[in-house]
């Protein structure tokens, strides 16, 4: 694990040393109250950095439909979080999630869609900023619908991070894609959805009294990359640590991302709904949870064409220390076709996760003893 530190330096003098000075001016730390001083006048004590402010919305209606000739914006209308730098009305204009600041955000969701009657429909989720469209689906499903066929499919997403004006609106909308009949008609199941967004900064510190003082050195890594004489302001850090010696460390939010990758593949007989572990004949494929958060979780598996079954649905969901995921509704499905090559990803949120977890992967192979051939899984946070 790496760190960036900026250092700020400041001279420790304790109270006794301070009556005795007859030269008070200047900055300074005074280790007795654990307070800054400025020409003998304290200006304030340390602070705790602020946490990344987040929305997210979720809704208990099951009853919106969408078709491709008449797409749904979705309508949000149950608050989860949304803290001060975001706005929401669950009723008015309630398909948006506004942000209050001009600054830097990263939207996700998970959408629940469902469909009794159309074969093959495949259901797609765009997002929209100020009305208008963005770049390109973010997911796309596939409802077999037929057999052993799950008849829904969860779009699992996270969006780039996008720089966004204050009162700007995100929006998502779910459609079919454009090989399916504008007839097809799908339903979206809000009671198993959420829309989310992260502000990429979190908020200012309080600041201590102003005022023309001597210069401060700023270091980067125990590196003298300038000096200020007024004010300096840290945001969105993870922590400040006063460590002694006349040295405070600034610590930045660090981003996690573990991966493994296994080729010698394995051997799984499970029925669909009852999910077994991927076991790799050799080698792992499994990932250690570094630290306590909040995660987002990606799998993908080649079963190649070792099915002997036909006309079902594969399953994929991740687990925790050899237990399934508890979100059964978030099990990624995909159709299964005989001697044809088969394989199943998903990416799963909104994850909570306790250091020193191992995240596995569980499959499903239409009650019929196949043979996967490789697999990945990763996790990934802010931490």
């Amino acid at each position: 694990m790496s760190e960036i530190n900026d250092i700020l330096k400041l001279l420790d003098l304790t109270q006794s040393e301070i009556n005795a000075a007859t030269d008070k001016e200047g900055l300074y730390r005074n280790t007795t109250t654990g307070n800054v001083e400025y020409n003998g006048s304290e200006i304030g004590g340390g602070s705790t950095a602020s946490a990344l402010p987040v929305i997210v919305v979720k809704s208990n209606d099951d009853t919106n439909t969408f078709t491709r000739s008449s797409p749904l914006m979705i309508p949000w209308n149950q608050e989860k979080y949304k803290d001060t730098g975001f706005s929401h009305d669950n009723s008015t204009n309630n398909t948006r999630a506004i942000v209050d600041d001009a600054s830097t955000y990263q939207f996700g969701g998970r959408i629940r869609v469902k469909n009794t009657t159309d074969q093959r429909a495949q259901p797609t989720v765009k997002i929209f900023v100020n009305g208008t469209e963005q770049d390109w689906n973010l997911a796309s499903g596939y409802i077999r619908n037929s057999g052993d066929s799950s008849d829904d499919w969860t779009l699992e997403f996270t969006y780039e991070p996008e720089k966004l004006n204050a009162n700007d609106y995100v929006e998502l909308e779910l459609s079919h894609e454009e090989s399916n009949p504008t007839t097809y008609s799908s339903t979206f199941i809000g009671s198993e959805s959420s829309f989310w967004g992260v502000k990429l900064q979190g908020t200012k510190g309080e600041k201590g009294d102003t005022g023309t003082g001597s210069n401060i050195i700023v270091q980067e890594n125990d590196t003298t990359v300038g000096t200020v004489t007024n004010e300096l302001n840290f945001e969105g850090f993870k922590s400040i640590t006063d460590e002694g010696s006349n040295k405070t460390t600034v610590i930045n939010n660090q981003y996690y991302h573990l991966k493994d990758t296994n080729t010698s593949g394995g051997t799984i007989d499970a029925a669909f709904d009852s999910l077994l572990e991927c076991v790799p004949s050799s080698g792992t494929l499994e990932v250690t949870v570094p630290v306590t958060g909040v995660y987002i979780i990606g799998g993908k598996v080649d079963i190649g064409t070792d099915l002997n079954k036909d006309n079902g649905a594969i399953q994929l969901m991740y687990g925790i220390n050899g237990t399934m995921g508890a979100l059964s509704d978030a099990r990624q499905n995909q159709h299964g076709k005989k001697n044809k090559s088969n394989g199943v990803q998903g990416t799963w949120g909104d994850v909570s996760l306790t250091a020193g977890d191992t995240i596995t992967l569980f499959l499903s192979t239409l009650d019929d003893s196949a043979s996967w051939n490789n697999g990945d899984i990763w996790i990934a946070t802010w931490g």
